[in-house]
């Protein structure tokens, strides 16, 4: 009997965890988001809307455009930094978008604003990155790894001998003028990669 009055006891106890167990939620261990879908959205619109400006102003073919980077960026005034020929910009924090787009040798920088109403593009970039950095954000984006895995072996300033970088192929027009620049070795996976830029690494070229 004392046995028995003993047993009972404990199998409340036991029942009584279980109810808490089961009654408990569990812990939210997931990953918080990058970004909300609201920002994914304008992003990915500003991005798209970014690409048309190349296609129709600058006349590249839409598929030979690639987005190399999008950071969010709070731009100082309602030129977006990017002031037109006797515009006059006022003062103003304005959220949005700094781009950089690689299509056919070029390097193009993109500023937009959050919802995408004002898009300005440009191409160059010497305010924000060198032609190095901008060559193994190519490579980078090109074999699709990490910018981290590529490693910088080699890197010079040259005057190239025209305005191809000195890479002629049979469709370039080739303007026989010193045209300051960089020659750049690249390692990635163990293979070399060589790039020839101008001063600004507003233009990169493979080298075959």
């Amino acid at each position: 009997m004392k046995r028995f009055l003993i047993v009972i006891p404990l199998l409340i106890l036991v029942l009584s965890a279980c109810a808490e167990a089961i009654n408990t939620p569990p812990i939210d261990r997931k990953t918080p988001m990058y970004e909300s879908v609201q920002d994914y959205n304008s992003r990915t619109k500003a991005e798209q809307d970014a690409i048309d400006i190349v296609v129709n102003q600058y006349g590249f073919a839409r598929s030979s455009i690639i987005l190399l980077k999008t950071a969010d960026k709070t731009w100082t005034d309602t030129c977006l930094e990017l002031p037109m020929e006797s515009e006059v910009c006022v003062p103003e924090n304005l959220p949005g978008f700094l781009m950089f787009l690689y299509a056919d040798g070029y390097i193009f920088e993109a500023h937009v604003d959050s919802l995408s109403q004002d898009i300005r593009v440009i191409n160059y970039l010497s305010k924000y990155a060198s032609p190095i950095e901008i060559s193994i954000l190519f490579l980078a984006r090109q074999l699709e790894i990490p910018a981290n895995n590529v490693v910088v072996l080699f890197s010079e300033q040259i005057d190239w001998p025209d305005t191809c970088l000195g890479i002629n192929t049979d469709e370039s027009i080739c303007v026989p003028i010193l045209t300051p620049g960089y020659r750049i070795q690249l390692d990635a996976s163990g293979v070399l990669y060589e790039f020839h830029s101008d001063i600004y690494g507003s233009r990169l070229l493979p080298a075959q």
